[in-house]
């Protein structure tokens, strides 16, 4: 108990501090870490992009946050290392305000990110892009009685992403400084209302440690040992959410997804994809807006096509699905139905996935959880 008020009191003394004391215990212990593991510790300055009138009126303050990150550059010897230019990948811990303290509070979010770079990485100077993903834990949210006002956080814990572009350079053979610029988002995924959500634009600093000087990385050339170039993907999935900030009924969401993907290179895959839902809420939203109307089973269905392009790098893969509803009895003006997650792919078949289901770019619809197979040709 005392250690978390500590961290939600002084945040980045606490985080310099255990920075230092890491960074000193990987400097007495190189031999005892695997090579090409290093720290990392940033600092963000920026400001909330208000997409609602009612959001901006209460934001008094700047963004302000501190980071601190362990990640690995990897090796190397797969094809895909190769590919997206030796990219690294790790974990880390975000501590951020978001404007106002009494009504927005501060976020706390353990997440993933994967780093790389554009140039060649054996130069003092590169610059690169980076994302962040992960859960949060917000200590201010809406409530009916004691924090009206919030309107962008209906719950406690929340999805935090974040991608920024970064310049870097090796100040010395093992420090490296970076600078950087990029957007963050931060909401439930409509678990729980209200749900606008929160943007924001921040600049960051950050300073990495590397274990041991980094070697020299030659570019090779692999050849495509999987002849597959056709995949067809059965995915079936469960959601939860909630549709009225007046009450806490949560509906559940059920899916099917059936995929083709065409392999275009190693590591990218185009295709198309056929999403159906059967969505319970909907029954609750068509009464809300007329109370005698008549529902039928049919009006639960929604069916979409997407157009899909992934990334993949290794097992794990980022998806990019957007597509417009066929059948949807409710948000006829929102017929656009855009689908953002992250699968992984076992070598036996498996597939799991996690999957933002969206109206356009910033209305979340529901947040999905995944579990499929793929068959490869």
């Amino acid at each position: 108990m005392q250690l978390g008020f500590l961290m939600m009191k002084h945040p980045k003394y606490i985080l310099l501090t255990l920075f230092l004391i890491l960074a000193q215990k990987g400097i007495g212990q190189v031999s005892a870490l695997e090579k090409d593991f290093f720290m990392e510790g940033s600092y963000q300055y920026g400001y909330l992009l208000s997409h609602k009138d009612y959001l901006a009126f209460f934001i008094h303050e700047p963004v302000q946050s501190f980071q601190v990150a362990f990640g690995k550059v990897v090796s190397g010897n797969k094809a895909w290392h190769q590919v997206f230019n030796y990219p690294s990948f790790g974990m880390g811990y975000y501590q951020g305000s978001l404007g106002n303290d009494q009504i927005y509070g501060h976020l706390h979010s353990l997440y993933f990110f994967v780093d790389r770079y554009y140039f060649d990485v054996n130069g003092r100077f590169n610059i690169g892009n980076r994302l962040d993903l992960g859960l949060a834990y917000a200590t201010r949210f809406y409530d009916q009685y004691t924090n009206p006002y919030n309107l962008a956080l209906g719950s406690r814990y929340n999805v935090y992403a974040r991608l920024c572009f970064e310049a870097s350079y090796w100040a010395t053979s093992q420090v490296r400084i970076l600078a950087g610029a990029g957007f963050s988002h931060t909401s439930n995924g409509s678990f729980r209302k209200p749900n606008a959500g929160m943007n924001y634009f921040t600049t960051s600093a950050s300073v990495q440690y590397h274990f041991r000087e980094m070697p020299k990385r030659p570019r090779q050339t692999f050849v495509d040992t999987d002849s597959a170039k056709n995949e067809f993907i059965v995915l079936t999935s469960i959601g939860r959410k909630n549709i009225s900030r007046f009450d806490n009924k949560i509906f559940p969401l059920y899916s099917v997804n059936l995929a083709y993907n065409r392999k275009l290179y190693i590591s990218r895959y185009v295709g198309l994809n056929l999403y159906l839902s059967y969505d319970p809420s909907i029954v609750e939203k068509i009464h809300l807006v007329k109370a005698d109307s008549v529902v039928t089973g049919n009006d639960q269905l929604r069916v979409a096509i997407n157009a899909s392009y992934e990334i993949r790098m290794g097992n794990l893969s980022f998806v990019f699905q957007p597509g417009i509803y066929l059948k949807n009895k409710i948000d006829v003006a929102n017929n656009i139905c855009n689908r953002l997650g992250m699968r992984y792919y076992t070598n036996w078949g498996l597939v799991a996935a996690l999957t933002l289901n969206a109206h356009w770019a910033t209305k979340a619809d529901v947040v999905e959880w995944g579990i499929g197979y793929r068959f490869k040709n």
